[in-house]
C-alpha cells in the first residue's frame, strides 16, 4: 500500500510539473480592448524585468502618451505588459484606458501577393521590416494615422509594428471622435500633463489641424492623439471644434461659392481681416459645411485648399 501511495504521488507531482511547463509555455494573448497608454510621469515610466521598483530591473523606457496592451495582472500593482520597446513589467496606476474608438480592433491581413511587411517606421524601406504577415493573420489595431501606416501588435510576430493599411479589414468599431484646432492666436500646444507649463510642451498644432479625441483629462484638458505630430498629449479642450461624431469618414454639407467680385476669403477667424486670410476660393467651387459662427461667418472645409477656416456664409448656396 505504501508503495502504491508512493506512485500516486509520483504521478499526481508529475501531472502537477506538466502543467506547470504547459502554462509556462503557452502562447501570450494580448486583445485590442486591453489597450492602454502612459501618463503623469514626470520623466519616464520603466518597463522592468521584475514587479517590483528597483533600478537594476529597468528594461526600457516610456513616455507619456506611448502605448502598452495589458497581458496579465502581474503582481496587482505592476501589470505584466506588451510594449514597442517589449514585454514587461509597469506601475499600473500610470496607464490609462484607451478609449473604446478606432484603436479597439482586431483586423485581418487581405489582399497581399506574398507578406504584409511589419515595419520598425512609417514608410517603405527594405531596411525597417521587421516581420512578416500572410494573408489571413490578424493584428490589433493600436493606433490610425494619416501617413497610411497604421500602428498594430503582431501576435504571430509578438511585436509591435506599423503596416500599410491598405491591406488591412476594416475596422469593425467606432472610430473616435475628430476635431480641429481654432480660436487661437499662434498655436494650440500638445502637453504631457494637463496644465499651461513651458516644460511641458511637445508639439504645436496650428489652426485647421486636427486631433483624435482619446479620453477626458479635466474640465480645462483632453488627452487626444495630434497626426500632424505622430504624438499623443493633453490639449485645452476650449480650442477644439468637433469635425465628426465617431465615422470613419468625415461628411460635408456641400455648398457653392457664388456671387463674389474675385474670391471669398477663408479665415482663421470670424472677422474681416487681411491678416487672418488663409486661402482664397472662387465662384462655383465648393465648401464643405462643418458647424455655425455667427450670423456672418460658418466654420467650413475648402476642398481645393485642403484646409479648415471661416468663410462669409452670405457667398454660399
Amino acid at each position: 500500500m505504501k508503495k502504491l501511495r508512493n506512485i500516486h504521488i509520483l504521478m499526481y507531482s508529475s501531472l502537477i510539473a506538466l502543467a506547470i511547463c504547459l502554462l509556462w509555455l503557452a502562447p501570450t494573448h494580448v486583445y485590442a480592448s486591453d489597450s492602454y497608454y502612459v501618463t503623469g510621469t514626470k520623466n519616464y515610466l520603466a518597463l522592468r524585468y521584475e514587479p517590483s521598483y528597483n533600478q537594476a530591473n529597468e528594461k526600457a523606457r516610456l513616455y507619456n502618451g506611448d502605448v502598452v496592451v495589458y497581458v496579465n495582472s502581474g503582481n496587482g500593482t505592476y501589470w505584466y505588459v506588451a510594449s514597442l520597446k517589449g514585454y514587461g513589467y509597469v506601475n499600473k496606476n500610470y496607464l490609462k484606458p484607451v478609449s473604446t474608438g478606432s484603436s479597439k480592433n482586431t483586423l485581418t491581413v487581405k489582399g497581399t501577393n506574398n507578406y504584409l511587411a511589419l515595419r520598425s517606421a512609417q514608410k517603405y524601406d527594405s531596411s525597417n521590416e521587421i516581420g512578416k504577415l500572410k494573408n489571413g493573420q490578424t493584428v490589433t489595431l493600436i493606433r490610425k494615422d494619416s501617413s497610411g501606416y497604421w500602428l498594430v501588435y503582431a501576435p504571430s510576430a509578438g511585436t509591435f509594428g506599423f503596416v500599410n493599411a491598405d491591406y488591412l479589414s476594416k475596422p469593425q468599431g467606432t472610430p473616435n471622435d475628430m476635431f480641429v484646432a481654432v480660436g487661437m492666436n499662434n498655436y494650440l500646444a500638445l502637453r504631457t500633463s494637463m496644465s499651461y507649463n513651458s516644460e511641458n510642451e511637445i508639439g504645436k498644432i496650428h489652426f485647421g489641424e486636427p486631433v483624435e479625441y482619446i479620453a477626458p483629462g479635466n474640465s480645462e484638458y483632453c488627452y487626444v492623439y495630434a497626426p500632424t505630430l505622430g504624438k499623443y498629449g493633453y490639449v485645452n479642450r476650449d480650442y477644439l471644434l468637433k469635425v465628426a461624431n465617431g465615422s470613419d469618414k468625415i461628411t460635408y454639407t456641400l455648398y457653392t461659392v457664388k456671387g463674389v467680385d474675385n474670391y471669398l476669403a477663408l479665415r482663421t477667424a470670424r472677422a474681416y481681416k487681411s491678416s487672418n486670410e488663409i486661402g482664397k476660393i472662387k465662384n462655383g467651387q465648393k465648401v464643405g459645411y462643418v458647424a455655425d459662427g455667427d450670423s456672418t461667418y460658418c466654420f467650413v472645409y475648402a476642398p481645393t485648399l485642403g484646409k479648415f477656416g471661416y468663410v462669409n456664409k452670405n457667398y454660399l448656396k
